[in-house]
């Protein structure tokens, strides 16, 4: 089941070959407009990262930052028969990411030459873990490089980050579709967030901090919930990777 998301202007797309391609095609598309009188984003550097992998919850993702921290992200997920599958609406999100995670981005996009090059591991086959793609623009550079996996540090610390981050924005849309449909299933869900942040797999979780704080404050769920909830607040007031101490 799927939160209420705005209207896609995508068609449906059926079966895993056009997943794939619309991911590549879709890599470099422009982000969503800014509010009337901010600078366009496009005036600004960016660093943009998609995935693609059928099967998997979602199917599809694209983060796109800019410089400023500024962040657009979309997700999909497979409906329909599993002989059949078909991407549902797309959930959207923008929001801001800490100034330190967004200079670290950036640093390790100018370590790897703004993705002018390849790093895709190609010794020998290993799992597919899905299509990823690298993408930075600016006024004078568009480079990108595509990869299921890369034994490059840079590559593999960029995917972290832009996965964790979209880890988080999916667990709150779970967070909010249990709140609205299914309270009694929001411990089970918060317990699985509290685990994942131990272990580094959220990324920026003061994004989502008001809805944190909206749930350990609702008095009309259960108890340890709210406890859960107001962990997590803790851990996303704590500062992240890179920041200064």
């Amino acid at each position: 089941m799927m939160l209420e998301s705005p209207a896609s202007s995508f068609p449906s797309i059926r079966c895993c070959g056009a997943v794939l391609a619309l991911f590549v095609l879709g890599a470099g598309a422009p982000a969503l407009a800014q509010d009337s009188g901010a600078a366009p984003e496009a005036e600004l550097p960016s660093v943009t990262f998609t995935q693609a992998f059928p099967r998997s919850d979602p199917a599809y993702l694209s983060l796109r930052i800019d410089s400023a921290g500024h962040a657009s992200y979309e997700s999909r997920r497979e409906e329909g028969e599993p002989g059949q599958p078909e991407l549902g609406e797309p959930y959207r999100v923008e929001f801001t990411i800490s100034e330190a995670t967004t200079r670290r981005i950036f640093a390790l996009t100018e370590s790897l030459r703004y993705f002018d090059g390849d790093w895709d591991f190609k010794k020998h086959r290993i799992a597919d873990t899905g299509r990823k793609t690298l993408l930075y623009s600016d006024s004078t550079r568009n480079h990108q490089t595509t990869y299921n996996w890369s034994e490059n540090r840079a590559v593999q610390e960029l995917t972290d980050i832009f996965q964790g981050i979209s880890s988080t924005q999916e667990a709150a849309y779970e967070l909010n579709y249990l709140h609205r449909y299914d309270r009694l299933g929001l411990n089970r869900q918060l317990e699985r967030m509290e685990d994942l942040a131990k272990s580094g797999w959220l990324r920026e979780l003061q994004v989502i901090a008001p809805l944190l704080e909206k749930l350990a404050n609702d008095r009309e769920i259960m108890h340890i919930a709210r406890q859960r909830a107001q962990r997590l607040l803790q851990a996303a007031a704590a500062p992240p990777p890179g920041a200064p101490q």
